[in-house]
């Protein structure tokens, strides 16, 4: 399985580029204030954990290559099991890659009101929402394929932005307890993050395992 995974790393290696340069000239036009940086890169990374795993999807679908892989030692299981871990470890990444921008808009002085706590528990509240996103997404893909998929995208992408809008301005417009409020999405997002991912997983299996290829 761990071969399946780094496949689908070297898939989006030239994509990542391209969207690791997107996201750094966008972080960089945050830090100058051009746009607010803690709503708009946490958008931008949401659509990014998003669009990977499904690239990979439509690659391998163009390629044929899900023929290929089922017929591997790893099964249709390992197929699964690798999207998943593919897509856990770009959350991974994607956390790792928020939380690295808004420690260096604090230490370079160019930040809102809130503290640097704040700012991490809101790069982990919508990189956990991008994981729901994926869980939604993913036994979808593997049902109906990246093509027939698309509505589904497009709907998931506008009730996800439109929650993580609803709650930042909950949050941003609450005058007392806005600590609490962030601190408590940020235990619990991760949790049903966790709790979707695993479900969706177990989905995917099912539909996967029935699937004429």
């Amino acid at each position: 399985m761990s071969g399946l995974v780094r496949k689908d790393f070297y898939v989006v290696k030239s994509m990542g580029r391209s969207y690791l340069f997107m996201f750094g000239g966008f972080a960089f036009l945050s830090m100058m204030r051009v746009y607010d940086g803690v709503s708009f890169l946490s958008f931008l990374a949401v659509m990014m954990l998003i669009m990977l795993p499904i690239n990979t999807f439509a690659y391998d679908e163009q390629s044929g290559w899900e023929k290929l892989a089922a017929a591997t030692p790893a099964g249709r299981r390992g197929v699964v099991g690798a999207k998943y871990l593919f897509t856990v470890l770009l959350l991974a990444v994607g956390l790792a890659l928020c939380a690295g921008i808004q420690a260096s808009m604090y230490a370079f002085g160019i930040h809102g009101d809130g503290t640097l706590g704040e700012g991490l528990e809101s790069a982990m509240i919508t990189v956990c929402a991008g994981g729901i996103l994926n869980a939604t997404l993913l036994p979808l893909i593997f049902r109906f394929g990246t093509q027939k998929s698309r509505i589904f995208f497009m709907i998931a992408m506008g009730v996800g932005t439109a929650g993580v809008v609803i709650l930042m301005g909950v949050i941003s417009a609450t005058e007392t307890g806005i600590a609490w409020l962030t601190g408590a999405a940020a235990l619990l997002m991760p949790v049903a993050a966790a709790a979707a991912l695993t479900v969706s997983y177990a989905v995917s299996l099912q539909i996967y395992g029935k699937k004429e290829l």
